[in-house]
């Protein structure tokens, strides 16, 4: 079956056509849709007197945040720049500062839970810490680590209350488990910054109910970005941990991976995630070389009967919800 040699090869293949290179002028027009939206969004709060105006713009600056998460997440796999000091460096900025989430918190957990993806240990908890919650189960075995009657509760509803948790509360939980997370003096000064520049802009609205109304609309906003990382996995299959070793790292990548299908126009609303399980064999592989990827690691699963777990973003909710479903009616 397939396994590391024959993904070595892809790899060596991926590196002599030269798509490990980043694409400058790719990473400029980033940089440059990054400043527009920033600047629309101040614009947008300090030029008009608009009420509505002032609330597109959270949208905005909320596109911006999603945007800035996406290339923290680019810098922090040294994905950009192949330059692992400057590479963290603007993974800080574009997600410490401009994000408002600790990069090097959410870069130790991202690192283990590309390592052990969807995996958890018997009778102790989950081993993946991105795809862990206290406030619903992914899977079967994962049932008897909630406890009390409030998570049992909550687990025959998880289908229910996913998505309005996700949206309507899920930035300010990183918010806190970032800051809980996170002892780096650089990265609080970082954060402090974060919370300067949002400030000073909130400060621009007329009235405290105004910007309470403006940061709630950009965060629920910004819950776009966090069912984007959800559906890549929660309805994959989940494995015991020390199993999971014996399995094989690239065909339990792509057991555990979900593709998103989109036209390519719309690869920069997934920032590269909707090819999930192409980034998850190749991290370090700039995200706009992705879909090329795609075409060929179809060709490699084609040849060992392998099956990619590929959606539509809709039908992809719609299977996270149905599992999560069938997983609440295991906790009677």
């Amino acid at each position: 079956g397939i396994n590391a040699e024959y993904m070595g090869k892809l790899g060596e293949e991926l590196y002599k056509l030269g798509w490990y290179q980043t694409s400058t002028k790719w990473l400029i027009s980033k940089w440059i849709f990054l400043l527009i939206l920033l600047t629309m969004a101040i614009i947008g709060v300090v030029c008009f007197s608009n009420f509505w105006i002032h609330m597109g713009a959270a949208l905005v600056l909320s596109n911006f945040w999603i945007q800035c998460g996406f290339l923290m997440h680019d810098h922090m796999h040294n994905s950009l720049i192949h330059h692992r000091k400057w590479d963290q460096r603007l993974g800080t900025f574009f997600g410490s500062f401009c994000f408002g989430i600790s990069s090097r918190w959410w870069r130790d957990e991202h690192n283990e839970h590309h390592l052990f993806t969807n995996t958890y240990i018997s009778k102790v908890g989950n081993s993946d810490p991105q795809m862990g919650e206290t406030v619903w189960a992914q899977h079967s075995e994962l049932i008897p680590f909630f406890q009390t009657r409030l998570q049992r509760i909550l687990i025959r509803f998880q289908h229910i209350i996913f998505l309005p948790l996700v949206v309507f509360v899920g930035r300010f939980g990183i918010l806190i488990d970032s800051m809980l997370g996170e002892a780096r003096l650089k990265e609080w000064l970082a954060l402090a910054g974060h919370w300067i520049w949002v400030s000073a802009l909130l400060y621009q609205l007329p009235s405290w109910e105004e910007r309470a109304l403006f940061y709630y609309i950009a965060a629920c906003y910004q819950g776009v970005l966090n069912i984007q990382l959800l559906v890549s996995h929660y309805a994959q299959p989940f494995h015991e941990k020390e199993k999971a070793k014996t399995m094989g790292f690239c065909r339990r990548q792509i057991m555990e991976g979900k593709n998103i299908l989109c036209p390519v126009w719309m690869d920069w609303f997934h920032g590269g995630l909707n090819f999930h399980i192409e980034h998850h064999l190749f991290p370090r592989l700039p995200r706009h070389r992705l879909r090329d990827v795609n075409k060929k690691l179809h060709q490699l699963c084609q040849k060992h009967n392998l099956i990619m777990d590929e959606e539509c973003w809709t039908s992809a909710v719609i299977s996270t919800l149905k599992h999560l479903k069938r997983t609440s009616a295991m906790a009677d």
